[in-house]
């Protein structure tokens, strides 16, 4: 409850002049909070989507006639994942050959999963026709996409927060700079912890809108391909950052 009262708060004009005065922790708390709010709504909103996943793999399946490959993979042993109480094994030097506490093992000539309590296999026989296989490999591609999601899901939100975070970082050194000089110059910790208050707004509608369709945030920029900058989201920040940082002001000023 405590976090919606904050998020409450950024919408009182009158407030700000405490929030500017609260620790930069605090401030890097509440962004965090918001962006695991803006992925849960996220994955909220992607439900029929995932519903939807093995039928579109399904439909995907559909357009391979047959696929062959006639790679040799040799290992001394095998690989997993993780280290200890592994939940993906992959092995073609004869180590395993069933399936104990892991969730997928992948030998020579079997693949086997366990999504729940029952455990599935699929031959890579099986795999290569995939044209009178494509229930099977379908199940299989479904349950795979559905263990790495997690994974995917984590460095997603560990990219998208460093991107704020350095933003956020970035636009308060630069308004210190710039207003210093000014009878609206506020501390650089004050400027930092306002960008962490607004970031309500622009995480939120990155992270919902860039799961319908990202083409709306209008991206200016790819960073090595792993972190794209959206304008709108960064138009909002510094947009909202300026306006807090006048109602901090403004409300200084009326207290003298």
């Amino acid at each position: 409850m405590a976090f919606f009262k904050e998020a409450y708060e950024t919408f009182l004009w009158s407030q700000w002049k405490d929030i500017s005065e609260r620790p930069a922790g605090k401030g890097i708390g509440f962004f965090t909070r918001v962006l695991l709010l803006a992925f849960v709504v996220m994955l909220l909103l992607s439900i029929p989507q995932l519903i939807k996943l093995p039928g579109t793999i399904s439909q995907q399946l559909s357009k391979f006639e047959k696929f062959q490959t006639s790679a040799n993979v040799t290992m001394s042993s095998p690989i997993k994942l993780p280290g200890s109480n592994p939940v993906f094994i992959l092995d073609t030097s004869g180590a395993y050959t069933e399936l104990k506490s892991e969730r997928v093992l992948i030998t020579n000539d079997k693949i086997f999963w366990k999504p729940l309590f029952r455990t599935h296999e699929l031959s890579t026989g099986e795999l290569k026709d995939l044209k009178n296989n494509r229930d099977q490999v379908k199940t299989f591609l479904a349950m795979l996409a559905f263990f790495l999601l997690p994974s995917v899901l984590f460095w997603a939100f560990v990219a998208v927060w460093l991107k704020y975070f350095l933003m956020i970082l970035l636009l308060s050194i630069i308004l210190f700079i710039l207003l210093d000089l000014t009878h609206w110059r506020r501390t650089w910790k004050e400027f930092f912890v306002i960008g962490c208050y607004v970031s309500l707004l622009p995480v939120l509608v990155e992270v919902i809108v860039g799961a319908i369709d990202k083409r709306f945030l209008l991206p200016v920029l790819d960073v090595f391909d792993l972190v794209t900058i959206y304008l709108i989201p960064v138009v909002v920040l510094c947009l909202l950052t300026i306006g807090a940082a006048l109602c901090v002001y403004y409300n200084k000023k009326e207290k003298r």
